[in-house]
């Protein structure tokens, strides 16, 4: 099996992991299930099966106010915004907690979403990895929810259409559960198709 995943991945940089240190800012607690080992014990597993070299390793920069207001809107932001503890975090939903560092990390998950974007299609990766939290397919326009509070994947998608001018984008969601943030905001929108 690692042969022919070496083989697959033999020309260097084909795959770009894309990263931001500040996305491991975000912290709500060790016991939580969304915590910073998630990106650290990936990064581990890949260093450990040889794979890591050939990645290309890209720093997220921070999404812009402009790409987040093509999902989310500026109350909701400034919604979350006004609820940032000092220090801990607080509880904004079922299993959503908000740190101080919370919406820094986010905005640079959003950044690194659009990025790999960036990278596919300008061909200078054939495809990418984000290494990213908080993660965001349960967030929904104007709403936090399941450890979600940017919806990553609608900004990179609305990104592409904005930027690439695509006719159609396919998300395929394939985490244990189901991304209704993603679902609701593409509902009525033909360009998307999300499975």
């Amino acid at each position: 099996m690692r042969t022919k995943l070496l083989r697959i991945l033999a020309i260097k940089g084909r795959t770009a992991w894309v990263y931001s240190p500040n996305c491991l800012a975000h912290f709500v607690n060790q016991e939580h299930p969304e915590n910073p080992a998630r990106v650290q014990v990936i990064e581990q597993a890949l260093r450990k099966s040889g794979l890591w070299h050939l990645l290309q390793k890209i720093e997220a920069p921070e999404v812009s106010d402009i790409q987040l207001a093509r999902v989310h809107s500026r109350s909701y932001l400034r919604q979350l915004e006004s609820k940032i503890p000092s220090s801990g975090s607080i509880k904004i939903e079922e299993d959503t907690y908000l740190s101080h560092d919370t919406l820094n990390a986010a905005r640079y998950a959003a950044g690194a979403a659009i990025k790999a974007v960036d990278l596919v299609m300008s061909k200078q990766a054939k495809n990418a990895f984000c290494a990213i939290r908080p993660p965001g397919h349960h967030a929904s326009a104007d709403k936090a929810a399941g450890f979600c509070f940017i919806n990553n994947i609608a900004v990179a998608t609305m990104h592409a259409i904005a930027q690439y001018r695509l006719q159609r984008v396919a998300i395929v969601d394939f985490d244990l559960h189901h991304g209704d943030g993603t679902q609701a905001i593409f509902q009525n929108d033909e360009r998307v198709m999300f499975l």
